[in-house]
């Protein structure tokens, strides 16, 4: 007994060891990639990922493995008797094909709920990618400015000075300044300035409170550089900050529905926080909504205000400004040199950022969900791979099994085609069986990513239809292989292998 099972364990240990290494080796790659792929950075991912307690976990689950399956093996060779089986016609004991079906059960269930999760990620950013964000970042760049002097010093003349300058570059159409992009999460100065609203009439959210209305200060050319459309009136002019008492003020559609519903927002009255009474900017434009965070959010209610503020309002005072240059170049970024250079040239006194292109904005407001993807994906993709092999392996180890019964058969008369059906659909009940019990599984698991979908319910029955369909089609191949190559035996050859 004991030589029995040092000889199973030796075999095991052999199997066991090579894969725990091939893991080892295919996570430190997948960490690496990890460390690069994430939108956000995880701290000492790297240097904590293969310390000696993980080595040493793995080490001892790949031995605790071939410990439990040499027991095993030995427990079943003991009770085996030797000379009833040589006798029995090779067919797969009850148990053992119990086993193997609750395995390609459990392998089944679980590449269902994985690929239906990665389904219904995959859909989310396809939506995502051809959802409108309003406004074009196509040939668009950013560089971001900041200021060491007097926050209270007006920005403006500097701004109009460094704007003009850009504007010179070859290739550059417009540019403008604001003091946040749609998609940087830092869309205004304060979030929710307490802001008064001239005879407004205020829609209630769905909560039936008023909704958070932003303030971002902007230059001449912002609307135009980013390609935010006008609905109505005009955008901000040089004059309106060249004359601030102008008191100019421009909206997002959002905001005209949510405070003046079914009115025309046009001459009505806005006053910034801490403004003396009866100081009003008059609104002078309407402008396309777009998103703070993520194009999966609602529309944000901004109210944009002009680079140079009414004396006594505030509005106009920031340390941080982003420059939004429109070029005519598919890659923006080749300017970003220009640009900088232009900046310094008006005001050296400015720290300039390297810049980037307003698309990776975009990009990168889509990183979580385009990374969770690829996670589910890789997980997805191993579950079905490892489904199919245990199909492939179960009929294949069954069929070999049943080779006397094959070729009795065969020497009947029965034809190949009919064989290699009767091993497939034997295989594929417990397949169904196990996609019976993933359908449920996936529509449940699914809720755990629920906060990331868009355009997609989590029980949409086209993704998880389609999830079915891959692995019913998956798990077919790879009984009709296993079937085939069975069936192929001459009937002779396989009476004679018996």
């Amino acid at each position: 007994r004991g030589a029995t099972f040092r000889l199973f364990l030796a075999e095991c240990c052999l199997i066991t060891l090579t894969a725990g290494a091939l893991g080892l080796l295919g996570g430190y790659w997948s960490i690496q990639w990890l460390a690069l792929a994430s939108p956000n950075p995880i701290p000492r991912l790297v240097d904590q990922a293969f310390e000696g307690g993980v080595l040493g976990f793995a080490l001892a689950l790949s031995a605790l493995a071939a410990v439990v399956v040499a027991g095993a093996l030995t427990v079943r060779f003991r009770r085996m008797d030797t000379l009833a089986e040589a006798g029995r016609r090779s067919t797969p004991n009850a148990n053992l094909r119990r086993v193997q079906a609750g395995l390609v059960i459990a392998q089944v269930a679980m590449a269902t709920a994985l690929i239906a999760a990665a389904g219904l990620l995959l859909s989310t950013f396809a939506t995502l990618r051809n959802t409108d964000p309003g406004f074009r970042p196509d040939g668009v760049v950013r560089v971001a400015v900041t200021t060491h002097r007097d926050l209270f010093e007006p920005w403006w003349p500097s701004i109009r000075e460094i704007t003009r300058a850009i504007e010179e570059i070859p290739g550059v159409s417009v540019a403008g300044a604001a003091s946040g992009l749609p998609l940087t999460g830092f869309y205004g100065h304060d979030p929710c300035p307490g802001q008064l609203f001239e005879a407004a009439h205020y829609k209630p959210d769905d909560k039936g409170g008023k909704r958070c209305i932003m303030q971002v200060v902007v230059s001449p050319g912002y609307f135009d550089a980013l390609g935010i459309p006008l609905v109505l009136g005009r955008a901000f002019e040089t004059g309106d900050l060249d004359k601030a008492t102008t008191g100019a003020a421009v909206v997002s559609q959002a905001v005209a529905e949510a405070v003046w519903p079914g009115e025309n927002p046009l001459g009505k009255g806005i006053a910034p926080p801490r403004s003396p009474a009866g100081t009003w900017y008059r609104i002078v434009g309407v402008v396309g909504d777009v998103q703070a965070y993520s194009v999966r959010d609602e529309p944000v209610l901004a109210v944009y205000y002009p680079l140079a503020p009414v004396p006594g309002t505030s509005g106009g005072y920031h340390a941080d400004l982003d420059i939004v240059v429109r070029t005519g170049f598919d890659d923006p970024t080749v300017l970003i040199g220009d640009i900088r250079r232009a900046v310094e040239n008006v005001d050296s006194t400015l720290f300039v950022d390297n810049g980037e292109a307003v698309t990776a904005i975009v990009h990168r407001s889509m990183g979580q969900v385009a990374f969770v993807l690829v996670l589910l994906t890789a997980a997805s993709g191993g579950a079905l791979v490892l489904a199919v092999v245990g199909i492939y392996a179960t009929v294949a180890w069954t069929t070999a099994r049943r080779t006397n019964e094959i070729g009795v058969r065969m020497a009947l008369g029965a034809r190949r085609g009919r064989l290699q059906r009767m091993v497939v659909v034997g295989a594929m009940k417990p397949v169904v069986v196990g996609l019976a019990i993933g359908i449920p599984a996936g529509m449940t698991g699914a809720q755990a990513v629920r906060s990331l979908l868009f355009g997609v319910t989590p029980t949409s029955p086209l993704v998880h239809g389609l999830a079915v369909a891959a692995l019913l089609a998956a798990a077919c191949g790879a009984s009709w292989l296993a079937a085939r190559r069975a069936t192929r035996i001459s009937p002779m050859d396989a009476l004679r292998l018996e």
